[in-house]
């Protein structure tokens, strides 16, 4: 397996504690780490936190000095253990009952359909679907992630449930991993999933269901 190939190529064990650290300059940043932590739950791995605010957050704390690591470890043998988190795939998606809510992570003009990155085929979200924009987990949009608290209100401020299932999607893993991470991890949600196709996936089929906001009205597109 390719994951286990490049964690013991860098010399990682499965019983290793595992600290990622972002650069910590952007919300982005942070959902690269959330990214890496949500694959190796994926894949059994069970000691994995993330350093809050990055190498910025660290780079400005009293006393602390940066080095450049030149410490290359022996290659291991990984082994992958049982998933301690789930996933959902296009065809989960598809079939999810009208109760599990859809999360969008993506930004509010992407929610809107106003516009797209350029991976995504089309405008729109997906029917339903609830708008928590990735940068609103951190603060100032930057390396630091909100606390439990200032979270349920961007949560309740966002209309969604901090409890119950629920699917999270960004364009890809990535943003959705970060919105995902702070239901799960920081609010203690057990029923969120994350759609790990994210919206590029879904909107590349032309026969998925959409919806582009448009006003005070709603559009559906087939």
């Amino acid at each position: 397996m390719e994951f286990a190939a490049r964690l013991g190529g860098l010399g990682v064990r499965g019983e290793d504690k595992i600290v990622l650290i972002s650069a910590g300059d952007s919300w982005l940043n942070v959902a690269g780490a959330t990214d890496v932590f949500w694959l190796l739950k994926r894949f059994g791995h069970a000691q994995v936190a993330i350093l809050d605010g990055g190498f910025r957050r660290l780079a400005e704390a009293a006393g602390i000095r940066l080095v450049r690591n030149s410490v290359v470890r022996p290659k291991t043998v990984y082994a992958v253990g049982s998933p301690l988190v789930r996933s959902y795939r296009v065809e989960d998606v598809i079939d999810l009952s009208s109760t599990v809510l859809r999360v969008d992570a993506r930004l509010r003009a992407q929610y809107l359909g106003i516009n797209k990155t350029a991976v995504v085929a089309r405008y729109c979200t997906m029917p339903g679907a609830k708008n928590l924009q990735g940068n609103w987990v951190t603060y100032d949009a930057v390396g630091r992630l909100r606390t439990a608290d200032d979270l349920r209100r961007v949560v309740d401020l966002a209309g969604i449930p901090q409890q119950g299932q629920m699917v999270v999607f960004g364009n890809t893993s990535a943003a959705g991993s970060l919105v995902w991470f702070a239901l799960r991890v920081i609010l203690g949600n057990r029923e969120v999933r994350l759609y790990d196709g994210g919206f590029r996936e879904w909107a590349a089929d032309p026969a998925r269901s959409v919806v582009v906001h448009v006003g005070s009205g709603e559009t559906q597109r087939p």
